[in-house]
């Protein structure tokens, strides 16, 4: 992926340079302050000898990257990676005290937690995740935020697979524990890693930002553009950030205007069919022409977005130009995201080759349930379904929960892309939503 991310800085670099200086300028001094030794050490404490982009050193340091010792070695924001080691608990009557402690917590009674922990060291606390989140919370509940982040922002043992449902309650603890113990730069950290790697969920809900740590962020003037800026222009393999390039690329594409579009265009040249799709939904959007129905439709694609911005004519037929050879592409990612830019930018023509994808013969399959029965979607379909909506028109794409039968009748003829990982980064997936279309567009897997 070293091309791609070459491709991303190489693209329009004399445009990105003077969008992140403007950006620059506008930025709160208080970040600089807050982490100026980090800012002016960040390539030395990193080990790292090529010279970096002012975003990058910037990305790096408020995320934590490149001073922050205590997540672990595998990923940037996923603290369960030890193996126990010497904080391993050993002893006849350690599992009678950590069904107290969970019976205790279960009860919320923190209170007696204290006294229930009180047998074991501080590094085993901070190993367990059963006592790690016990003492943590009543720590927290009792007045002691400070205590509270220094168990709650320890690596700890997993304790068999990963589990990143467990691994965000403990980051989201430890941020509220730094932000009431005044521990601001540690805050920052913790709260970006809430927004970059937010709380996974299962379809068909949607994932959404937390927005009272965006604020917080916004609060101590964290740019977050600049954030995933830095990121997208990161070296590959530099301390983990480019584990985090689709999820930049999300934060970049959730309110698209048109000083981004340098950004937005030099993705949709990569090799990545993630940037390529991402790219093209947004320039669509910030492409966007209101139509005489009205423009409630857009809640289904990008919420919120009915600016119409402009665009030169050279800009407007770059787009939509784009989106339409994206229809007739390979890759059925770019053929959905084709669709719903497309949607953004109306006209007669556009609808006529909407109407032609509601044929598309892409399906994904989700696992079977206990009855054989399984989750079909044509995710094309649905993106042409959900761009269609803009004419008033609904189709029937087909899918939902179907028997062995109802499967081979229903994709008869059609393409099974279930798991299709082509143009793929080899790290991990985004769990950060920019549409309501994502919940039937499914992502790449993550490793962890």
């Amino acid at each position: 992926m070293t091309v791609c991310k070459r491709l991303i800085l190489g693209a329009s670099l004399s445009l990105l340079c003077a969008t992140a200086a403007l950006r620059a300028a506008r930025a709160d001094n208080r970040v600089n302050t807050l982490f100026a030794a980090e800012l002016a050490r960040a390539p030395q404490l990193l080990h790292y000898s090529r010279p970096l982009s002012d975003d990058s050193i910037y990305a790096l340091t408020v995320t934590g990257a490149s001073w922050q010792h205590s997540w672990g070695p595998q990923t940037l924001f996923f603290m369960g990676w030890l193996n126990g080691g010497t904080n391993r608990l050993t002893g006849r009557n350690v599992n009678q005290q950590l069904k107290s402690v969970e019976r205790a917590l279960t009860d919320r009674d923190y209170q007696s937690i204290p006294s229930l922990v009180s047998s074991f060291k501080t590094g085993q606390i901070a190993a367990n995740p059963t006592l790690k989140l016990a003492d943590g919370l009543a720590l927290l509940r009792t007045g002691d935020p400070s205590g509270a982040f220094t168990v709650l922002s320890a690596p700890y043992h997993t304790m068999g697979r990963p589990d990143p449902e467990l691994d965000y309650r403990l980051r989201k603890l430890a941020y509220q524990a730094a932000v009431r113990a005044g521990h601001t730069r540690h805050a920052i950290s913790f709260a970006l890693s809430l927004v970059l790697q937010p709380q996974p969920v299962t379809l068909p809900a949607v994932p959404r930002l937390p927005q009272d740590v965006v604020s917080f962020l916004h609060e101590q003037g964290v740019d977050l553009e600049r954030v995933a800026l830095g990121i997208l222009e990161t070296p590959t393999g530099l301390r983990h950030m480019d584990y985090y390039t689709y999820a930049a690329a999300d934060l970049i594409c959730l309110k698209p205007t048109p000083d981004l579009l340098p950004v937005l265009f030099s993705m949709l040249h990569t090799g990545d069919t993630y940037l390529r799709a991402r790219a093209i939904v947004a320039l669509g959007s910030v492409d966007y022409h209101p139509s005489p129905r009205g423009d409630a439709w857009t809640r289904n694609i990008l919420p919120g977005r009915r600016v119409n911005y402009g665009l030169s004519a050279d800009q407007q037929n770059s787009i939509e130009s784009t989106a339409r050879q994206f229809l007739k592409d390979s890759n059925w990612r770019l053929r959905a995201a084709g669709c719903l830019a497309l949607a953004f930018i109306g006209g007669d023509e556009n609808h006529r080759l909407l109407d032609t994808m509601v044929n598309d013969r892409a399906y994904v399959l989700g696992p079977p349930d206990r009855s054989g029965m399984r989750w079909l979607t044509f995710p094309v379909r649905v993106a042409a379904d959900t761009a269609l909506t803009r004419w008033q028109e609904q189709v029937t794409p087909g899918g939902g929960m179907v028997d062995r039968n109802e499967l081979a009748r229903e994709t008869r003829g059609c393409s099974n892309v279930t798991g299709d990982t082509s143009g793929l980064r080899g790290t991990f997936a985004s769990v950060i939503a920019v549409s309501p279309a994502d919940t039937v567009l499914p992502k790449p897997q993550s490793p962890l």
